[in-house]
Parts: structure tokens; C-alpha cells; sequence
């Protein structure tokens, strides 16, 4: 029997030998694409894939064949992208790549910027943050501020997207896809929830918390131990002010401290969410798109054929294409029994041809993608 180290120096004589190998495919990889491109052929061409695997695998015993593929279509996906890198640096590209390299670097101003809540909302606070000299205007529901930076009525809005604690605000990634806004820029925003309540109320007096479900769902834990009925309400802002308006000691908001200086409420306790460390993550949206110059983030959304397999393969293309990923979620499609519309977002240092590459790839290989933005991602 041979020893450890006289199989590890095979194992190192093979892999020079499968280097050498790597390198000429990738060559002739790279020859066939700039073909493709001076003759306007498509990259992808899934029948040939289709003849390339059969011959492979035809090389393996039966009991190898399924390892044999993963670590095959690995070299092809990892090729394919190599392809799509070369004609996003020849600037052949279409749709998104276009639509990226053509967009203004320069922001429109902003004049009027519309959240949804009343004054005091978290969204407030973001919208003022974000834009320290525009109009704020404040509307009931999250569908309206898109519909009123389509029509003209606001330069942008801003919304709540995640949360550290409580996770997505779905309703906002479905209208990011059934409308065309952009995202333009995203900030996290610490979030510190208090009890308010009406003078004179005190822990003991309160049965019932109104807030948003986001809101109850961050405090969750303080609720629970405390007994408390949580009553759902449209916004943060919008429970205090009810509570306000009612004078009943028996009912509570969860909101800020600002919300409790605007509407004459007792902070009955501070801090009450279940995490100190509490974050929004919230997002601006115009209806023009536009590329800074600074831009750090992409945000897309798209959907897949259920197949198996069909989600890795997406995901690896980022790490083909040198790209971080940082967050990947789902939400069901409306009329679409248990079909699925992914959103991701990922990080770039600059655009260049990975990025380029990536989009151009994902662009020609997936049925359906909507680029959400190209934006600045900002840091507390």
C-alpha cells in the first residue's frame, strides 16, 4: 500500500497536469467567444452545452457520473462567464449593461420628498435625514409614494425596506416590482422604540399596544412579558397620535421619543425593543435612474424555472464574477401557485467589467430580472 505522502504527490502531479488543462480550455473558451461576438452570436447556446455534457460524462463509470457532472458544469458555468465577462468589455452588450453604463452620475434635485405615516413616523425622520432640505409630504399608504413619484407629485420617497430585528417589509419589495421606480439610495437608521401613553397612564393602567407590525413585532418579546393585546395600526406615528387623541389609559403606542414630544405623550419606558442593536435599513425611490458616482450596492429582482439546481447556479455566478453577495430573499408571485420572485442584493467597489459582466450574464441566462438600483449604501 502506497503511503500518504506518495499519494498526495500524485494527487499534486494530477492537479498540474488538470491546471494545464484549465488553462487551455479557458483559452480556447475565450476564442470562441470573441467569435461569438465579431459575428453576433449568442453566448449561451444550451443545445451545444447539452452535446458537451453527454460526451463528458460518457467518460465515467455510472457510480461516478453525478459527481463527474457537478464538477463539469461547474468548468462550463465558470467558462459561460468568462464569455459574458469578454463581450461585457467588448460593450455589446444590451438591457442591463446599457441601461447601467447610459444612466446619469448626477442626482436630480430633490425637492418634495413623500413617506408614508404622519410627522413623527420613523419614515419621517429617515425622509429628513436623507433629505435635509426638501419638502416633506406624508401619505397613508406605501403604494401611494410610488404613485407619487411616477406622477410627479414627489422628486422621491422613502420607505422602510429591512429590518435587523423583524426582517423584511415585504409590501415594499412587491412595489418595487410592479412599478418602474428606482431605488437611488439606501441608509440604515437605528431604531428605539418607547411605551407612550397619554399622562397619567402608567405599565399597570396599559391592556392593549398599537404601533405598526413592525413595530410590535421588534418588541415582541416586551409585549409578551408585559401581557399586552398588540393592536395593529398603518405607522408608528399614526398609533401615538390616536392614542393622543383618545385620552384612554388603558391603551399604549410603541413609537419614538420625537413622536411623544409631538403628540404630548409620557415615555413610559425607553428601549423597549427585544435587540439594542435595532436598524432600518431604509431606501429612497425616484423615478429617474440614475448611477452615482459613489454607487456600492445593486439591487435586483428576478425569477427562475423550477428546476433543480436553477437557484445555486444564479447564486454562483456572483462568485464567478467576483461579486459579494450580501442578501438573497423571496416572495411568492401573485396567480403563481408556489412560483417564486428572488431579490438580492449584492456589493461592487466601482463598476467595471465584473459587475458588467455579471449583468450581462444574468441578463442573457435568466428568464425574467428587473434592475432595482445602482446606488449608494450609506453607514451609521
Amino acid at each position: 500500500m502506497k503511503t500518504l505522502d506518495e499519494l498526495r504527490q500524485e494527487i499534486n502531479a494530477i492537479d498540474c497536469d488538470l491546471a494545464k488543462v484549465l488553462q487551455d480550455r479557458l483559452s480556447v473558451a475565450q476564442a470562441i467567444a470573441a467569435y461569438k461576438i465579431e459575428n453576433g452570436i449568442q453566448i449561451l447556446q444550451s443545445d451545444r452545452e447539452a452535446e458537451i455534457y453527454r460526451n463528458f460524462l460518457g467518460n465515467f463509470d455510472k457510480d461516478l457520473e453525478w459527481l463527474a457532472r457537478a464538477i463539469y458544469g461547474t468548468v462550463l458555468r465558470s467558462s459561460r462567464a468568462l464569455q459574458f465577462h469578454d463581450q461585457a468589455e467588448k460593450d455589446v452588450c444590451d438591457s442591463m449593461v446599457k441601461l447601467v453604463k447610459n444612466a446619469p452620475q448626477t442626482l436630480a434635485p430633490v425637492y418634495t420628498v413623500c413617506y408614508q405615516g404622519v410627522p413623527g413616523a420613523w419614515s419621517h425622520s429617515a425622509a429628513k435625514k436623507l433629505y435635509p432640505n426638501a419638502e416633506t409630504i406624508s401619505v397613508l399608504t406605501f403604494e401611494e409614494i410610488f404613485q407619487a413619484v411616477s406622477d410627479g407629485r414627489a422628486q422621491a420617497g422613502v420607505l422602510p425596506l429591512d429590518n435587523s430585528t423583524a426582517g423584511t417589509v415585504d409590501d415594499v419589495y412587491d412595489l418595487l416590482i410592479r412599478h418602474d421606480c428606482m431605488i437611488q439610495s439606501a441608509s440604515p437608521y437605528p431604531i428605539r422604540h418607547c411605551l407612550l401613553a397619554v399622562p397619567g397612564a402608567t405599565r399597570e393602567t396599559v391592556k392593549s399596544v398599537h404601533s405598526h407590525p413592525q413595530g410590535l413585532a421588534q418588541c415582541s418579546r416586551y409585549i409578551k412579558a408585559h401581557r399586552y393585546l398588540p393592536i395593529l395600526e398603518s405607522n408608528t406615528a399614526v398609533a401615538a397620535k390616536k392614542i393622543a387623541e383618545s385620552g384612554d389609559t388603558s391603551i399604549a403606542a410603541i413609537a419614538s421619543r420625537d413622536t411623544a414630544k409631538l403628540y404630548g405623550l409620557s415615555i413610559l419606558e425607553e428601549g423597549i425593543n427585544d435587540s439594542e442593536c435595532n436598524q432600518t435599513r431604509f431606501v429612497s425611490i425616484t423615478k429617474n435612474f440614475s448611477v452615482p458616482k459613489d454607487a456600492n450596492r445593486i439591487s435586483l429582482a428576478f425569477r427562475l424555472p423550477n428546476q433543480s439546481g436553477a437557484l445555486a447556479n444564479v447564486i454562483g455566478l456572483f462568485s464567478y464574477h467576483g461579486i459579494n453577495l450580501l442578501k438573497i430573499s423571496s416572495r411568492p408571485i401573485p396567480n403563481q401557485p408556489w412560483e417564486y420572485c428572488f431579490y438580492l442584493d449584492c456589493a461592487i467597489d466601482g463598476l467595471n467589467t465584473n459587475v458588467f459582466g455579471l449583468l450581462n450574464q444574468l441578463d442573457a441566462e435568466l428568464g425574467w430580472v428587473k434592475l432595482l438600483g445602482c446606488y449608494p449604501e450609506q453607514t451609521l
